[in-house]
């Protein structure tokens, strides 16, 4: 239904900007106002030469013309604006209704569940859902004397844990990138008072 609609809504700015654009051809074209006035004489019961060919109503036509284009790219822009999703991924399906998960709530599943293994010190997250299932690609930060291979698994099996428990979601992938080794900053040394 929703697309009818669009449908009709750039129909419907089709026709008012273009009646529009037919009005102002008619005041600056005389020989083309002169035919669509015949023609549209024969057929409404209004006489519009007296505002095309005789200037009495000129400052009328402009008016209408003016406004009708605007309503036209109005209903243009409106229908032909894409529509705003929300990403989502459903869960579970069940009698009457469906159960979906957007996919920022589940960006902030990982983000928690990798930020609460000790050392890492941000997170990036981007999903990409195929046929195949949830593709989780992770880069974190994470301090110089921690090993890269464990932390990396430390936190791919604590995102993919943390899905399953909280959505029932099992990753068809997990990648963690270490994207930066930061150097760990010493505690307790303040300096000059000592």
């Amino acid at each position: 239904m929703a697309a009818l609609r669009r449908v009709l809504l750039a129909l419907w700015g089709l026709i008012c900007a273009g009646i529009a654009a037919l009005l102002a051809i008619m005041l600056v074209n005389t020989s083309w106002a002169e035919s669509i006035i015949h023609f549209l004489d024969k057929v409404a019961l209004y006489n519009m030469k007296l505002t095309f060919l005789e200037d009495s109503g000129i400052w009328m036509a402009i008016l209408i013309a003016f406004v009708l284009l605007v309503i036209g790219i109005f209903c243009l822009i409106v229908a032909l604006k894409p529509k705003t999703a929300i990403k989502k991924l459903r869960i579970a399906v069940v009698d009457g209704g469906a159960v979906d998960i957007s996919l920022s709530a589940i960006q902030n599943v990982i983000k928690k569940a990798a930020l609460s293994q000790p050392g890492v010190e941000s997170v990036d997250t981007r999903l990409l859902v195929k046929n195949n299932g949830l593709h989780v690609l992770l880069n974190i930060t994470i301090p110089d004397n921690l090993s890269v291979p464990e932390m990396g698994n430390a936190v791919r099996d604590a995102v993919q844990a943390q899905l399953e428990a909280m959505a029932g979601i099992v990753p068809a992938e997990v990648k963690v990138i270490i994207t930066d080794v930061l150097e760990k900053k010493e505690e307790g040394n303040s300096g000059g008072n000592g």
